[in-house]
């Protein structure tokens, strides 16, 4: 939901931080498959969104999100065990990807539509807050 509603600039540092909390609680293998999944889905979903809201909506770039983030993991897996056979896997984390990128959209979809008259308030009073919806 942080693409519809911050600048770049700020999606960028918001999953900075997040990938730097993963290293601190989790360790450096785990930030490696969370730094991968989350690039290679942040690229996707920003693609995605280009293609306008006519064509895509905000649960389908969710979607796109959650599968890109587990082909992101399993790049990097693929990368860590030097060997293919990690890819099959994908089958199973594609349908669980699918499956919460569903969820995480519906829910991000209705509190889009309550955040917006808040984000509206603080780009005209504050001049703070950026949104392209």
């Amino acid at each position: 939901m942080a693409i519809f509603t911050l600048k770049k600039s700020d999606v960028i540092i918001l999953m900075i931080l997040k990938l730097l909390l993963t290293a601190l609680f989790t360790g450096f293998s785990v930030f490696l498959y969370s730094l991968s999944g989350g690039i290679l889905s942040l690229l996707a979903m920003y693609l995605i969104k280009l293609l306008g809201p006519k064509l895509v909506s905000l649960i389908g770039i969710s979607l796109a999100g959650g599968f890109f983030h587990n082909v992101g993991q399993l790049v990097m897996a693929t990368f860590i065990s030097q060997t293919p056979a990690v890819l099959l896997y994908l089958p199973w984390l594609a349908f669980f990807g699918l499956l919460a990128g569903f969820f995480i959209g519906v829910a991000a979809n209705s509190l889009l539509y309550k955040i917006k008259p808040i984000n509206d308030l603080f780009v005209k009073e504050n001049k703070i807050w950026m949104t392209d919806l």
